[in-house]
């Protein structure tokens, strides 16, 4: 009811912890090890650190006529499909290859059960060694959009959580290890999120025992890393594909007495105006690079993306002269009461404080 929403909002305004992420913890390493210099076979036999971190990424297999249909009046069938291809591409490519994620168990939970062979082709077509990743199928069907999700991220958290793992240490040797550390999940529709930002979320999420959230502009979240032992609870009870799914997924890590911290707000990929704002975006930052100047903010990759866009729109205005805005200037997260305007990383955890407050202060008797 909008009583008990009100309420765990109100909950929310004593348990959410908004702390900017310093920028010395840019070069965080996730998952250092000690080596103790006994090797066989090529494997380190090292004693983890810190406990193996998790990277979960969330992917439907693109299929015509059923990936992105939201862009399909815009693009038709073909186009939808490459855009749809080229944003599962790049987010494998950018997690698989990124320096800063080498050591971190990377599992890609996916859907449909069929499509296994399907990811595990598209892993190498891309270069990657499909060894480094583990598949574990979407349980309980692989509707992404349904109000069970909830129950389906609990699952691929478990599933996830029981894998043991050997990945790459910083010496590049393989490192024996249980993914038992952070845990952070990722969809593929949100190409602008960074590597760094993945390294910094699990690093936070790790040394801090504090939940790492990204809002996205639609009122949903597009990355969220859960510290070491935080229960699968609190996937229960959120409110999906809502206005206000990430205040209410907060609000659910928060009553496990978990604190949130906010990080960026990003734009997903589900529309024809998200798909330009990207376009935008990505066109300007390409105008704007420097030659050997290293852009740390972006992504590892959005090559494939970036050449779907140049197909799927080629008479896009250029950056600033179409009188479109970027949609992630304007954007806001609707909800119930008040609105969250995408602010700057460092001042979003502040506005939800003020939405919680206000909340609050609506609640009192007059």
């Amino acid at each position: 009811t909008e009583g008990n929403a009100n309420t765990s909002q109100a909950a929310l305004a004593a348990s959410v912890v908004w702390n900017r992420v310093k920028s010395e913890e840019k070069s965080a390493e996730v998952g250092e090890t000690i080596n103790h210099g006994a090797e066989e076979g090529g494997v380190s036999k090292s004693i983890c650190s810190v406990p193996r971190d998790v990277i979960i990424l969330v992917a439907k297999f693109p299929t015509r006529g059923k990936s992105k249909t939201r862009l399909m009046p815009a693009l038709g069938e073909d186009g939808t499909l490459a855009i749809a291809r080229a944003l599962v591409s790049d987010a494998l490519y950018s997690v698989g290859t990124a320096p800063e994620l080498k050591a971190a168990t990377k599992v890609l939970l996916f859907a449909p059960e069929s499509s296994r062979s399907d990811f595990q082709r598209l892993l190498q077509d891309l270069g990657l060694d499909a060894a480094t990743w583990v598949l574990i199928p979407i349980q309980q069907g692989d509707d992404l959009r349904s109000s069970d999700l909830g129950g389906k991220l609990a699952f691929g958290l478990k599933d996830a959580r029981a894998v043991p793992s050997a990945s790459f240490g910083g010496d590049g040797k393989m490192v024996a290890g249980l993914s038992r550390g952070a845990a952070l999940f990722i969809g593929m529709d949100a190409p602008e999120v960074s590597p760094l930002q993945i390294a910094q979320a699990l690093a936070t999420a790790r040394s801090r025992g504090s939940a790492y959230i990204c809002p996205a502009t639609d009122g949903g979240y597009t990355l969220l890393a859960l510290p070491p032992g935080a229960p699968d609870t609190v996937f229960s009870g959120v409110r999906w594909s809502a206005d206000d799914t990430c205040l209410s997924q907060m609000s659910q890590i928060a009553s496990k007495g978990i604190p949130v911290l906010v990080g960026p707000t990003y734009d997903d990929i589900d529309d024809i105006h998200d798909l330009r704002g990207l376009s935008q975006r990505l066109r300007r930052q390409q105008l704007s690079c420097v030659p050997g100047e290293l852009n740390e903010s972006a992504p590892a990759s959005t090559s494939r993306i970036f050449s779907a866009l140049a197909t799927v729109l080629p008479n896009d205005d250029p950056p600033g002269e179409s009188g479109q805005k970027d949609s992630r200037l304007e954007a806001t997260v609707p909800v119930k009461h008040t609105s969250l305007v995408a602010l700057p990383a460092f001042l979003t955890g502040a506005c939800v404080m003020a939405m919680a407050l206000l909340v609050i202060s609506r609640k009192r008797p007059e």
